[in-house]
Protein backbone atom coordinates (compact mmCIF):
# COMPACT_ATOMS: atom_id res chain seq x y z
CA UNK A 1 0.00 0.00 0.00
CA UNK A 2 2.88 2.37 1.05
CA UNK A 3 4.61 1.37 -2.10
CA UNK A 4 1.89 2.13 -4.58
CA UNK A 5 1.26 5.44 -3.14
CA UNK A 6 4.76 6.66 -3.42
CA UNK A 7 5.11 5.49 -6.88
CA UNK A 8 1.19 7.33 -7.70
CA UNK A 9 2.41 10.57 -6.02
CA UNK A 10 5.83 10.32 -7.97
CA UNK A 11 3.70 9.72 -11.11
CA UNK A 12 1.69 12.50 -10.69
CA UNK A 13 4.95 14.85 -9.73
CA UNK A 14 6.09 13.71 -12.97
CA UNK A 15 3.03 14.60 -14.79
CA UNK A 16 2.39 17.95 -13.48
CA UNK A 17 6.10 19.12 -13.92
CA UNK A 18 5.72 18.00 -17.48
CA UNK A 19 2.21 19.63 -18.14
CA UNK A 20 2.83 23.36 -16.39
CA UNK A 21 4.11 25.41 -19.16
CA UNK A 22 6.18 28.47 -18.29
CA UNK A 23 5.00 32.09 -18.52
CA UNK A 24 6.69 35.16 -18.78
CA UNK A 25 5.99 36.28 -15.01
CA UNK A 26 7.67 33.08 -13.99
CA UNK A 27 11.02 32.85 -11.80
CA UNK A 28 12.60 30.08 -12.25
CA UNK A 29 15.21 28.73 -10.08
CA UNK A 30 17.92 26.98 -12.51
CA UNK A 31 20.57 24.74 -10.95
CA UNK A 32 23.31 23.40 -13.53
CA UNK A 33 25.91 21.26 -12.00
CA UNK A 34 28.30 20.10 -14.22
CA UNK A 35 30.17 17.74 -11.89
CA UNK A 36 33.07 20.56 -11.54
CA UNK A 37 31.21 23.65 -11.67
CA UNK A 38 27.50 24.49 -10.16
CA UNK A 39 25.51 27.33 -11.59
CA UNK A 40 22.56 28.76 -10.02
CA UNK A 41 20.12 31.09 -11.54
CA UNK A 42 16.92 32.92 -10.80
CA UNK A 43 15.48 34.07 -14.22
CA UNK A 44 12.84 35.42 -15.32
CA UNK A 45 11.68 35.03 -19.11
CA UNK A 46 11.92 38.55 -20.13
CA UNK A 47 9.00 39.97 -23.28
CA UNK A 48 9.80 37.53 -25.87
CA UNK A 49 10.21 34.68 -23.63
CA UNK A 50 13.39 34.29 -23.48
CA UNK A 51 16.38 34.12 -20.82
CA UNK A 52 19.84 34.31 -20.78
CA UNK A 53 22.27 32.20 -19.37
CA UNK A 54 26.08 32.34 -18.71
CA UNK A 55 28.67 30.84 -21.14
CA UNK A 56 25.34 31.16 -23.95
CA UNK A 57 25.79 33.97 -25.94
CA UNK A 58 22.36 33.77 -27.50
CA UNK A 59 18.74 33.75 -25.53
CA UNK A 60 17.12 30.87 -25.16
CA UNK A 61 13.32 30.41 -25.63
CA UNK A 62 11.63 29.85 -22.23
CA UNK A 63 8.32 30.74 -22.18
CA UNK A 64 5.79 28.16 -23.42
CA UNK A 65 8.23 25.14 -22.33
CA UNK A 66 7.57 22.44 -19.60
CA UNK A 67 9.98 22.33 -16.91
CA UNK A 68 11.24 19.27 -17.95
CA UNK A 69 11.64 20.49 -21.85
CA UNK A 70 13.72 23.22 -20.64
CA UNK A 71 15.84 21.59 -18.54
CA UNK A 72 16.75 18.97 -21.76
CA UNK A 73 16.94 22.31 -24.21
CA UNK A 74 19.69 23.76 -21.43
CA UNK A 75 21.77 20.64 -21.19
CA UNK A 76 21.46 20.32 -24.99
CA UNK A 77 22.66 23.68 -25.33
CA UNK A 78 25.66 23.46 -23.03
CA UNK A 79 26.81 20.20 -24.33
CA UNK A 80 26.42 21.55 -28.49
CA UNK A 81 28.47 24.70 -27.31
CA UNK A 82 31.10 22.20 -25.72
CA UNK A 83 30.77 24.20 -22.53
CA UNK A 84 29.48 20.88 -20.62
CA UNK A 85 29.70 17.41 -21.26
CA UNK A 86 26.76 15.99 -18.95
CA UNK A 87 25.44 18.92 -17.11
CA UNK A 88 22.52 18.01 -14.86
CA UNK A 89 19.89 21.12 -15.68
CA UNK A 90 17.09 21.36 -12.52
CA UNK A 91 14.53 23.77 -13.00
CA UNK A 92 11.69 24.62 -10.60
CA UNK A 93 9.34 27.75 -9.80
CA UNK A 94 9.94 30.17 -7.11
CA UNK A 95 7.78 32.99 -5.74
CA UNK A 96 10.22 34.98 -3.86
CA UNK A 97 14.00 34.96 -2.09
CA UNK A 98 14.10 35.86 1.42
CA UNK A 99 17.14 38.22 2.08
CA UNK A 100 17.76 40.07 5.63
CA UNK A 101 18.64 43.88 5.08
CA UNK A 102 20.32 45.21 8.05
CA UNK A 103 22.20 48.53 9.17
CA UNK A 104 21.43 51.81 8.43
CA UNK A 105 18.13 51.25 7.25
CA UNK A 106 14.81 52.61 8.06
CA UNK A 107 13.30 48.90 8.52
CA UNK A 108 16.06 46.21 9.05
CA UNK A 109 14.41 42.57 8.87
CA UNK A 110 13.39 39.83 6.22
CA UNK A 111 12.07 40.94 3.24
CA UNK A 112 11.00 39.22 0.15
CA UNK A 113 12.49 40.18 -3.66
CA UNK A 114 11.37 38.54 -7.07
CA UNK A 115 14.20 40.59 -8.97
CA UNK A 116 17.22 42.77 -8.38
CA UNK A 117 15.09 45.76 -9.78
CA UNK A 118 12.40 45.28 -6.86
CA UNK A 119 15.95 45.17 -4.25
CA UNK A 120 17.13 48.16 -6.05
CA UNK A 121 13.93 49.81 -5.52
CA UNK A 122 13.78 48.86 -1.76
CA UNK A 123 16.77 50.47 -1.00
CA UNK A 124 16.64 53.36 -2.84
CA UNK A 125 13.09 53.94 -1.33
CA UNK A 126 14.41 53.88 2.25
CA UNK A 127 15.42 57.42 2.99
CA UNK A 128 16.84 57.04 6.43
CA UNK A 129 20.41 57.65 5.32
CA UNK A 130 22.60 58.28 2.32
CA UNK A 131 23.42 54.52 1.25
CA UNK A 132 27.19 55.06 0.43
CA UNK A 133 28.23 51.32 0.72
CA UNK A 134 26.47 48.18 0.85
CA UNK A 135 27.79 44.87 1.92
CA UNK A 136 26.38 41.49 0.46
CA UNK A 137 26.70 38.58 2.38
CA UNK A 138 26.28 35.34 -0.01
CA UNK A 139 24.49 31.75 1.12
CA UNK A 140 28.58 30.62 1.12
CA UNK A 141 29.66 33.11 3.45
CA UNK A 142 31.31 35.24 0.74
CA UNK A 143 31.39 38.99 1.85
CA UNK A 144 31.15 42.06 -1.48
CA UNK A 145 31.06 45.55 -0.85
CA UNK A 146 29.92 47.82 -3.32
CA UNK A 147 28.72 51.50 -3.35
CA UNK A 148 25.16 52.15 -4.31
CA UNK A 149 26.06 53.25 -7.98
CA UNK A 150 27.99 50.49 -8.53
CA UNK A 151 24.83 48.23 -7.37
CA UNK A 152 22.85 50.13 -9.59
CA UNK A 153 24.69 49.41 -12.60
CA UNK A 154 25.18 45.97 -11.65
CA UNK A 155 22.70 43.91 -13.35
CA UNK A 156 22.40 41.21 -10.26
CA UNK A 157 20.70 38.07 -9.52
CA UNK A 158 19.06 37.32 -6.46
CA UNK A 159 19.62 34.14 -5.82
CA UNK A 160 22.44 33.27 -3.08
CA UNK A 161 22.24 36.51 -1.98
CA UNK A 162 21.43 36.05 2.07
CA UNK A 163 21.70 38.96 3.70
CA UNK A 164 22.34 42.71 2.85
CA UNK A 165 24.29 45.40 5.08
CA UNK A 166 23.94 49.04 4.56
CA UNK A 167 26.40 51.07 6.16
Amino acid sequence: MKKTFIILFIISVLMICNAYTIKNDDYLKIIIDSGLEKLNFIKSPDNSGNIYLKYIDFPISATGNSLTSLSSKISNIYIKQQIYRNPSVKITIVNKIKILIKGKVFDSGIFEFSTWEELISFLLKDSSSNKTHISIIGMDGQKTDLSLNEMLLKKGELFGIKEIIVL
